[in-house]
């Protein structure tokens, strides 16, 4: 009772102490936040997701929030948050349950435990990508996993699997968080559940150290602790060479910030991308102090200086100059960043700004280096726009993070916190550097790990939290790509995720080292504000024991094989990124609803190559018969087909998958080919279509790359068709880039007769021929504006003698979607020579370096341009 009224208290003088103002910002109770506003961050809850889903669907259905119970410790320098969450399926089908919550942005997650009957299971950490195959592969199977992964330094992704018809399932989730102030108070920002910015609901109940707290949905709480306003605490678990030190961050003192602004301006980033990067840059400059010294560099292939240590002002009236860059070149993104992070060393900036897509133009790590030098040099990279996984990951790494473009003012204030962050106000002897993390309302905590004793004027606290909170900004500042160290520490990253499995069993089947189980974590019934017995931190002794490997019998079910990486070659198609996608290899498919194409059937064993049993075997043609082997299937009319030919693939999914999945739906394709035939029927041709595969498998755009069809109607319906196709989810996320030829032939083509190799198969490639002959005119003889002007009729291009305009027509005519052209990109670049402009043509140049790296080289180094070759030369053999 004494501790239920000292809180109240506090809470009252909290809050009364604040000015009047004219929002609530705090749920809705009429109250005034100090500084006229909540006391920290909000999160978007237009990024949360809370929903159910068929397995291995992506269309939405309801999923009922039941309950939802917080309860809160708060210690001297660290607050940990339990959530019991209740979700139920009030639909007529089996589904999986798709949270996005929002967390703490310096929170580490600790512990997941999902309830399985009635036991309550804790939460293996496992890296990411083996955590993620794992849950497939056992979700398929109907069984009980449940797998948190980190989606950003304030989301967390979860996933549980199955909640069965009218049923409902119990997830727990904690994390640790440096406790925050603000205003001579402690706030704590109540978790929230919500999905898309809609049906946000608060705790039903929460409780903080046992006292049970009327929330009146209110989003933030303040905290009576018995630790000291920003004080600075030690920890060490006993016989640990380590102990954990947290700490504020000095008082800053006046003077001068420097910030370094990285715009990209590849061929990326089309001029509606280029009006938010503008929007972006705006904001931004008009937000920054006066005496805040910028550089504003623009780059793709080039690194071009729009403003060198400038004060905001010149900056901003240096965007037109920027504006004036068209997007053009591929983008290297490790000169880039290098160029960057060298640019803050020299101004002694601490924080880099890189706004764009920031997907690297050529194969390889581009990440590695500019990396490890911004974590050397204490820089924080915040990626703004940036839709590539790598560059994300890259910015998370140092502290940064990725935001979208629409949250312009999230991304202001996120840049001007790093700009104000100032050193740890503590100095440890035998001490590692120090890490920062942000507390919910905007401060910096540093965390250390050192050896030796502590300073005894500095308050103890658990070891388990401080070891956390170090993890989670030890991971976030430099740990690179070290994936166990989320799994050494027990906490989620980047990296590492939570995965829970149904038993024991399963665990030693996977080759995870069991976790102790929740029983005592169970809160059965949740008497309101009884605070229930945690788990021990230390894991159980058969927890440490070595697990029996696991069994490689169930290894074409997944990804795991019993012959090494040469199962892939063995089994082909047989093995897949998810259960129950494996659609054989053109030889045997033992299930599937396709076209046959693949030797697919219906319920039935169909050869593909034998043309017996089973929908579309044999030929594939989807008649249920084929040609066969030998002619077993019979002589009949032979109807139209689409032959694939050599993909181009960029991204984590084999393209012997994607094949697959193309000659599924290749009935969708040649119904848009039969559908001209009957009007042209000697029509043929090769139509080349690049798409998009996001990472949840969907196609997120495809693109006419090139066509010999010379047919519209085809060439549309083609490029539609793959808009509506599904792909198995890419391995470790992320997007994949594909380049996709097929070759249409009319009915009563003798394929066999055509191939030369029983390998080969016979392709109408787009021919260069009209770059060719037209690069060998301008480098003919005679005035250049003839010669200029002879080309331009040879393309079909509008009549004129400028070279410069020619070059950005090609551009804008052949360059602006779909991969490069190598000779397209090879004669607008030697127009803009022509036309003395060096740079513009070496950014149009290197455009297909990405493509065809040799012929880009050669045609660098027939410019003399040594510098550019040696970069080439070094991109090649980067890994």
């Amino acid at each position: 009772m004494y501790r239920a009224l000292v809180f109240a208290c506090f809470a009252a003088a909290c809050v009364s102490s604040a000015p009047p103002s004219h929002g609530s910002g705090d749920g809705g109770n009429g109250r005034a936040w100090p500084s006229g506003g909540p006391p920290g961050r909000e999160p978007d809850l237009g990024q949360a997701r809370f929903f159910a889903r068929v397995q291995g669907g992506n269309g939405q259905q309801e999923l009922k929030l039941e309950d939802f119970v917080v309860q809160v410790k708060t210690g001297a320098q660290t607050t940990r948050t339990h959530l019991w969450i209740t979700m139920a399926n009030p639909g007529e089908t089996q589904v999986e349950a798709v949270m996005r919550l929002p967390v703490p942005p310096g929170a580490a997650v600790t512990r997941a435990v999902l309830h399985v009957g009635a036991d309550a299971v804790e939460g293996a950490f496992v890296a990411r990508d083996r955590a993620r195959e794992i849950y497939r592969s056992i979700a398929e199977r109907r069984r009980d996993p449940a797998l948190i992964t980190w989606n950003g330094p304030e989301w967390i992704d979860a996933t549980v699997f199955p909640v069965e018809k009218h049923d409902r399932r119990v997830l727990e989730i904690e994390w640790i968080e440096p406790t925050a102030s603000r205003d001579g108070c402690l706030w704590y920002r109540v978790p929230v559940i919500a999905h898309e910015g809609r049906n946000a609901r608060r705790p039903s109940r929460i409780t903080v150290d046992g006292v049970a707290v009327d929330t009146l949905g209110r989003a933030w709480l303040p905290l009576v602790t018995e630790g000291l306003l920003g004080a600075a605490a030690v920890a060490r678990g006993p016989g640990e060479p380590f102990g954990y030190a947290v700490a504020p961050a000095r008082e800053r003192k006046p003077g001068p910030t420097r910030l370094v602004l990285a715009a990209e301006t590849s061929r990326a980033m089309p001029p509606p991308e280029r009006k938010r990067q503008r929007a972006v840059l705006e904001q931004l400059l008009a937000a920054l102090p006066k005496d805040t010294g910028v550089t504003l560099l623009a780059v793709d292939w080039a690194v071009a200086a729009v403003a060198e240590n400038a004060p905001p002002a010149e900056a901003r009236a240096a965007l037109d100059h920027l504006d004036g860059i068209p997007s053009a070149g591929a983008l290297d993104l490790e000169s880039a960043l290098r160029v960057a992070s060298a640019r803050a060393r020299a101004v002694d900036a601490h924080a880099i700004v890189f706004l764009g897509h920031g997907a690297d133009s050529f194969r390889g790590d581009g990440l590695a280096a500019p990396l490890r030098e911004m974590q050397q040099a204490g820089q924080s990279l915040v990626v703004v726009g940036g839709d590539a996984t790598p560059i994300a990951d890259a910015a998370a790494l140092t502290g940064g993070q990725s935001l979208p473009w629409t949250n312009t003012t999230e991304a202001v204030a996120r840049i001007l916190a790093l700009l104000q962050r100032t050193p740890a106000d503590l100095a440890l002897d035998n001490a590692e550097r120090f890490f920062a993390l942000e507390t919910v309302t905007g401060e910096t905590r540093w965390l250390a790990r050192f050896v030796g004793p502590a300073p005894d004027r500095l308050p103890r606290v658990e070891a388990r939290e401080l070891e956390a909170l170090w993890t989670r900004a030890h991971v976030a500042a430099t740990a690179g790509r070290d994936t166990e160290e989320g799994e050494r520490h027990r906490v989620l990253t980047p990296l590492t995720s939570i995965l829970v499995l149904e038993s024991t069993a399963d665990y030693a089947r996977w080759g995870i080292p069991a976790p102790e189980r929740a029983e005592d974590v169970h809160l059965g019934r949740r008497d309101s504000g009884k605070r229930p017995t945690q788990q021990a931190d230390t894991p159980s002794i058969q927890g440490l024991l070595k697990q029996a490997p696991p069994s490689r019998s169930a290894s074409v079910f997944g990804r795991d094989t019993a012959v090494g990486n040469d199962a892939v070659n063995l089994l082909g198609g047989l093995i897949d990124n998810q259960i129950a996608q494996a659609y054989g290899t053109g030889v045997l498919g033992i299930i599937g609803t396709g076209n046959g194409a693949g030797g697919t059937g219906v319920g039935t064993i169909g050869v593909g190559n034998f043309g017996t049993l089973g929908k579309g075997g044999g030929g594939g043609n989807g008649s249920g018969y084929g040609r066969g082997v030998g002619g077993l299937g019979g002589r009949r009319a032979q109807a139209p087909e689409v032959i694939p030919g050599q993909s181009t693939v960029r991204g984590s999914l084999d393209k012997e998958i994607i094949r697959r999945i193309i000659r599924l739906h290749s009935n969708e394709v040649k119904y848009c080919y039969e559908q001209e035939l009957t009007r042209h029927p000697a029509l043929s041709g090769r139509i080349s279509v690049q798409f998009v595969i996001a990472a949840n498998g969907e196609v997120k755009s495809s693109v006419l790359q090139s066509s010999t069809m010379n047919n519209v109607r085809v060439e549309s319906c083609v490029v539609q068709a793959f808009r509506r196709w599904e792909f198995p989810y890419p391995a470790g996320g992320g997007i994949v880039r594909v380049s996709y030829p097929l070759n249409f032939v009319p009915g009563g083509w003798d394929r066999v007769a055509h191939v030369a190799r029983p390998s080969v198969v016979p392709q109408a490639p787009v021919s260069d021929a009209p770059w060719d002959v037209s690069l060998a005119a301008l480098r003919g003889k005679g005035e250049l504006a003839d010669r200029v002007a002879k080309v331009a009729a040879m393309l079909v291009a509008p009549t004129t003698e400028s070279p410069a305009v020619l070059a950005w027509w090609i551009v804008e005519r052949h360059l602006r979607s779909g991969p490069p052209i190598p000779g397209a990109c090879i004669l607008a670049a030697n127009l803009l020579r022509a036309a003395n402009q060096p740079h513009e043509a070496g950014r149009i140049l290197s455009e297909a370096g990405g493509v065809d790296l040799v012929a880009i080289t050669a045609e660098f180094r027939r410019w003399s341009s040594g510098p550019d070759v040696a970069r080439l030369t070094e991109l090649a053999a980067r890994k």
